[in-house]
């Protein structure tokens, strides 16, 4: 997933980026924060980050948006 872009476009986080990323890669809430080594609780806090950042409510919207950035329907000029 576009990470950096995420981060540049959209003011999130290394983390949040990283969480965002994981979430469009199909990874649950638990999964993230087993691979992360953090509690599902700090997983939780950075979602309600990328919720507001984005301005979003559903981790569905976070899939959308990363699939917009990584393949986007406009062709390069």
């Amino acid at each position: 997933p576009p990470i950096q872009d995420l981060r540049d476009l959209f003011g999130l986080t290394a983390s949040e980026a990283t969480v965002a990323g994981e979430i469009a890669r199909g990874m649950t809430v638990v999964e993230i924060a087993e691979a992360r080594r953090v509690s599902v609780a700090t997983v939780r806090s950075q979602l309600k980050g990328i919720f507001r950042k984005l301005d979003i409510k559903r981790q569905p919207e976070i899939i959308r948006i990363v699939d917009r950035i990584a393949w986007p329907t406009t062709p390069p000029a």
